[in-house]
């Protein structure tokens, strides 16, 4: 198993464009989300959770009754805090348990490879099986010193 120090150091050679101090992820927006609240007119209170690494995470403000929610939030995850995956994760939040609504993995050599991302995710549930409703819209970026 690589160490987070040497996958790290890994993103910095398939960058290409000098040390990678951090990857700046934003999370711009979701839709098509699954409705979980009321009756009719189903919708939801979703959220995002951006996990780096088993210890550090990133949560969005909670956008109040839609299934196209649009947060335009940045997380940096500095050097040291994630490994070879990154995850993003939406609920619906509510006032006992909230519901999960699907999530995305996104490989770190993606990003580097590509030199960022801009794209739409389409959501998968907790397994990973193209199942859950929605789609979400991220910017992953290398912060990269020369």
């Amino acid at each position: 198993m690589m160490s987070q120090t040497a996958y790290a150091n890994q993103a910095h050679a398939a960058h290409g464009a000098g040390i990678v101090d951090a990857i700046e992820v934003t999370v711009v927006e979701a839709r098509h989300l699954e409705g979980e609240d009321g009756l009719l007119g189903r919708k939801s209170d979703p959220y995002v959770i951006v996990h780096a690494g088993m210890t550090h995470k990133h949560k969005t403000a909670v956008q109040p009754k839609t299934v196209n929610p649009v947060w335009n939030e940045k997380f940096v995850l500095t050097k040291g805090t994630f490994s070879n995956e990154i995850t993003v994760e939406i609920f619906d939040e509510d006032r006992f348990r909230d519901d999960y609504l699907g999530k995305v993995v996104i490989n770190v050599d993606d990003i580097a490879r590509n030199r960022g991302l801009d794209m739409w995710f389409p959501l998968t549930n907790k397994k990973g099986k193209k199942v859950a409703k929605g789609e979400i819209h991220l910017i992953l970026r290398l912060v990269s010193r020369m």
